[in-house]
């Protein structure tokens, strides 16, 4: 791989698949962390998928989230992946 695609990616342990690493959209992963930490609140209760969903519509780029489906893999991904 050459370095110039290296640098477009971020490696991201699966937690799913102990010592497992996928190479995940360096783009998309940042836009995705930053929505999520934009969104989510402080304290105690949290929110669910389904709101925290509804609430990063408004924090992605539709050119980068097109068809939507795929920010629902997203957020479950990265929520899955910051939880542990």
């Amino acid at each position: 791989m050459s370095k110039a695609k290296s640098d477009d990616k971020v490696l991201v342990e699966n937690i799913n698949v102990p010592g497992r690493i996928d190479q995940l959209c360096r783009t998309k992963y940042s836009a995705m962390r930053e929505a999520m930490l934009a969104i989510l609140p402080h304290h105690e209760p949290g929110m669910t998928l389904p709101a925290a969903k509804a609430a990063l519509l408004s924090h992605l780029s539709e050119g980068l989230f097109l068809p939507v489906s795929t920010d629902g893999w997203w957020l479950f991904n990265w929520t899955w992946r910051q939880s542990r």
